[in-house]
């Protein structure tokens, strides 16, 4: 390489490491995980300038060192599992995310084929993906289980929904959604399409289903700012009966 040419890529390397810093703060803010004891796990600005919290340690949980556990590996071939809930004789019913799957990974390992009686009637789009899943506390005696789960078309996720089936051995019935969010799909450009779905799903002591549905925001510069309004489900915690109505109380 002539002296130039040298010159010139050196140049160029020097631009580049200063530019760096500069690029760096338009990239997605990765959270930096800290674990003095105490102390906030995370220490990231608030993506909404000044939101504050409703009480202490809402948004800030404190690191505490966990004791020490044994680490024993059941099964190993899953695809993407994503939730699961114990069955009553000690089995435990995963979901596979994507393509969306149910199956019985035993108590003492090893997993079953996946689960029939998953209608593709769920959605109106090529893929199904599965989220959450929890058991009816009647469980034992209704065998009803709810769950959360998502469409996919085109490496394009669309909105959280609810459903709820009867698990009988190896096999689902009664399958039906009892609660389709919206909107479907993100409706701004800067949104990342495939991010934060939420769909974690769990019964209250007041027998109601507490359902997180994620906001959509691509972490970027520009917020989304649906989880401060009321006409989306969107970065909303929703409280449903069983049936996927409104729970009696809720403030909104």
């Amino acid at each position: 390489m002539n002296k130039h040419l040298m010159g010139a890529a050196l140049a160029l390397l020097a631009l580049s490491c200063w530019a760096l810093p500069g690029l760096a703060q338009n990239l997605p803010r990765t959270p930096t995980y800290n674990t003095v004891e105490g102390q906030p796990i995370d220490s990231r600005e608030q993506e909404k300038k000044g939101n504050q919290p409703l009480f202490p340690e809402q948004t800030r949980a404190p690191y505490h060192k966990t004791a020490p556990f044994k680490v024993t590996t059941l099964v190993d071939n899953l695809q993407a599992p994503w939730g699961m809930a114990f069955l009553p004789g000690g089995d435990i019913l995963v979901t596979e995310r994507l393509p969306g799957h149910f199956r019985i990974v035993g108590k003492d390992g090893g997993a079953s084929a996946p689960l029939e009686g998953l209608p593709s009637t769920l959605v109106d789009t090529p893929m199904l993906g599965l989220l959450d899943v929890a058991l009816d506390p009647k469980f034992a005696s209704n065998h009803r289980i709810f769950f959360t789960f998502f469409s996919y078309e085109d490496r394009t996720i669309g909105a959280t929904s609810i459903a709820s089936a009867r698990l009988e051995g190896n096999r689902l019935s009664d399958v039906k959604v009892i609660l389709r969010t919206h909107p479907l799909l993100p409706n701004d450009q800067t949104i990342g399409a495939g991010t934060k779905t939420g769909g974690r799903i769990a019964f209250g002591k007041d027998g109601y289903l507490y359902v997180t549905v994620g906001d959509r925001d691509n972490a970027g510069n520009r917020p989304w700012g649906v989880a401060q309004v009321l006409d989306t489900h969107l970065g909303k915690i929703l409280r449903i009966t069983t049936e996927g109505k409104a729970a009696p109380g809720n403030p909104f």
